[in-house]
């Protein structure tokens, strides 16, 4: 009864899924999830679905996600799931997927977003700096010290500040794109593996990064 509306002619209700309602992305997440349940190697959100394989060597990785490729086809079968095939991307050794890059060696950001920083105007009003920090920080997991590094620009969304960029904000403005372009490949996450979590800080900010063998998993600042 959730789409239920009036008309001239009657009550009529949506028979699918519409867009614009507040709750459609919740209500089809959660109704994927449900189809996909239990198949190992599947990640979805929204639309997007991912199947990976991993093993030692490449033959070994192949067979794991073509195994896990064929049980999610049948899923999809049995579920009535249709796949858009002009979408459909098989045997990738790097894909792009919730706005980052999977490799075979690790996660590295979206050469896109890399692009559209590097190539981004100094911010000439406080909207244009909240478009750099919303861009950075969707990618700050890459980035050790970010926090600190944007500071000077960040200082700027304050209420009570008068809008001025100068030396200071131009030079951190420069270390933010050159940090985005050489930014570390970003281990996965294996639960075998021993984690340590290393911690700075100053009068400026917080810092941490967890790695895994000494192969860094994710960057934190504040």
């Amino acid at each position: 009864m959730l789409t239920t509306f009036r008309t001239p002619f009657g009550r009529y209700r949506w028979l699918r899924l519409p867009f614009g309602l507040a709750a459609s992305s919740e209500i089809f997440q959660k109704r994927l999830q449900t189809a996909l349940d239990g198949l190992q190697g599947v990640v979805c959100v929204a639309d997007d679905i991912l199947v990976y394989g991993t093993g030692q060597n490449r033959d070994v990785a192949q067979l794991d996600h073509d195994q896990k490729l064929a049980r999610l086809l049948d899923r999809c079968t049995e579920q009535g799931i249709r796949i858009n095939k002009t979408k459909l991307e098989l045997n990738k050794e790097e894909v792009i997927f919730l706005g980052h890059k999977f490799t075979d060696k690790g996660l590295v950001i979206d050469p896109d977003k890399v692009k559209a920083i590097r190539e981004m105007s100094p911010p000439t009003d406080v909207g244009g700096v909240l478009r750099l920090c919303g861009m950075v920080n969707y990618i700050a997991r890459f980035l050790p010290s970010i926090s600190t590094i944007m500071e000077p620009i960040r200082r700027l969304t304050a209420k009570d500040a008068k809008w001025t960029w100068s030396t200071e904000q131009e030079e951190a403005f420069e270390k933010v794109k050159h940090l985005v372009t050489t930014p570390p490949i970003l281990a996965f996450y294996d639960e075998k593996k021993a984690l340590t979590i290393q911690c700075d800080a100053s009068e400026k900010g917080l810092g941490a990064i967890l790695l895994e063998e000494d192969s860094p998993v994710s960057y934190a600042s504040r």
